[in-house]
C-alpha cells in the first residue's frame, strides 16, 4: 500500500494536476453553452425568447414607438431556450464563459426595434422587422392564391383591436378563405 502511494506522489510531482488558469485557457467542450449573443441583423423583435426565458434574464418593453429587448447576463442560467425558440436564429449561445465584470453595464445587452403603427388608430403594436419577415414568408402563398400584397397589408397593418371591428371581420375572413382553399 505504501509503495503505491509513493509511486502516485512521484507521478504527481512530474505533471501538474491543474492548468495554470487564467494564464493558460482550455477550450470549453464541444456543446458548451456560454454567453448568449444577439445578432441585431437577424433579430426581428418577436419576443419569443423573452416568453420562454425561465430565469427572467430577458425582458421586453414597448416604450413609445420602440420595442426594447434587454438581456441581463447576471440572471442567465445558459439553458439555451432562447436559442431554441428563435425563428430567425437571432440569438446564439457562444463558447465564451468568462463573464465576470466590475460594473453592471457590462452585463446588460439592449436590442431596439421600431414598432409598426396601426393604420386605423395609430397605436404601435408590432416590430416592423417582424411584420416584414412575416410578409416575406407568405409572399409565395399569396402569389399562388392570386392575392395581392397590398390586399393583405390592409388587414395586417391594423392592430388586433382594430382588426376585430365589424367592418374588417368579413374582409379578413374572405382573404383567409382564399388563402386556405386548395386548388
Amino acid at each position: 500500500m505504501k509503495g503505491k502511494t509513493i509511486v502516485e506522489v512521484i507521478k504527481a510531482l512530474k505533471a501538474p494536476a491543474t492548468t495554470k488558469y487564467p494564464f493558460v485557457k482550455l477550450p470549453p467542450p464541444e456543446k458548451f453553452r456560454g454567453k448568449p449573443e444577439f445578432d441585431p441583423e437577424k433579430c426581428i423583435g418577436c419576443g419569443g425568447c423573452v416568453q420562454l426565458c425561465p430565469s427572467g434574464a430577458l425582458s421586453l418593453e414597448d416604450k413609445d414607438d420602440v420595442r426594447i429587448i434587454t438581456l441581463f447576463y447576471g440572471k442567465c442560467t445558459f439553458c439555451a431556450r432562447c436559442e431554441e425558440i428563435c425563428p430567425e436564429e437571432g440569438i446564439k449561445l457562444t463558447q465564451e464563459y468568462e463573464l465576470a465584470s466590475y460594473t453592471t453595464e457590462d452585463e446588460i445587452i439592449i436590442i431596439k426595434h421600431e414598432l409598426l403603427k396601426c393604420k386605423n388608430c395609430g397605436k404601435p403594436f408590432m416590430p416592423v422587422a417582424q411584420f416584414n419577415r412575416g410578409l416575406e414568408r407568405i409572399r409565395d402563398l399569396l402569389k399562388d392564391k392570386g392575392i395581392s400584397e397590398d390586399e393583405i397589408r390592409k388587414q395586417l397593418e391594423l392592430c388586433p383591436d382594430c382588426r376585430r371591428t365589424v367592418k374588417n371581420i368579413p374582409y379578413g375572413r374572405k382573404i383567409l378563405v382564399r388563402m386556405m382553399m386548395h386548388e
